[in-house]
């Protein structure tokens, strides 16, 4: 083995540890933030159904105040 390969090997191995790492990461990045979408969308869906519950007692209200004479029909 040359002066060279023994030093560029260990260089070489080095920065394939390092891909591996960086790849390891990424996949975790990726996995969490597929997580956070997920979750996000579930929230989505949640605040949707509120909005459509309170949608349900504006209606509600307003056919209160018209029986009880509070506003004009």
């Amino acid at each position: 083995m040359t002066d060279a390969e023994t030093l560029i090997i260990p260089m070489l191995q080095g920065i394939q540890n390092s891909l591996d790492d960086m790849k390891h990461d990424i996949r975790v990045i990726k996995d969490d933030l597929h997580e956070v979408k997920v979750r996000l969308t579930n929230v989505e869906e949640n605040l949707l159904g509120i909005n459509r519950r309170m949608d349900t007692f504006d209606l509600r209200m307003d056919r209160l105040e018209t029986r009880l004479g509070l506003v004009e029909a």
